[in-house]
């Protein structure tokens, strides 16, 4: 939906499901901040948005176009570092640079950028960033961080 408001209001959720995120509504809570970013994404211009799932029960939640580059990103709700889909995916197809967006502080470490929920709407602007950093990096021959 492209109103989260409308969204929590459809499911006949209470604001506080949302706030206090117990466990009965934990999974909302994940479906909820995957709409947002989404909607961020429709709003930064990205056309199409994908997801990928394999046959081992991986699914990452969204592969958007960077240039010529397909670019993995995986929504977490919470701390939670964990991201094994993205693991898989980043394993099956080693892409350049992969995406995770958490509650975790803005980070770029080899190849995983990680970006606060709060500043996914900087995502067009930090995906350069990082690709730049990239290039720089596999142009001096240097791996990591």
């Amino acid at each position: 939906m492209s109103d989260l408001g409308v969204l929590r209001k459809s499911a006949k959720l209470p604001p506080s499901a949302i706030i206090n995120a117990s466990d009965v509504f934990g999974e909302f809570k994940g479906r909820l901040i995957e709409n947002f970013v989404l909607l961020q994404f429709k709003c930064a211009g990205f056309d199409p948005i994908c997801y990928w799932t394999s046959l081992a029960s991986a699914e990452v939640d969204f592969l958007v176009q960077d240039e010529t580059r397909i670019v993995p990103v995986e929504v977490k709700s919470g701390l939670n570092r964990t991201a094994r889909s993205l693991r898989v995916y980043r394993n099956k197809y080693l892409p350049e640079l992969s995406v995770r967006a958490s509650l975790l502080n803005l980070r770029l470490d080899a190849g995983l950028l990680n970006i606060p929920l709060y500043l996914i709407n900087e995502f067009p602007r930090l995906l350069a960033l990082a690709r730049n950093d990239a290039e720089k990096r596999k142009e001096n021959g240097i791996n990591g961080d």
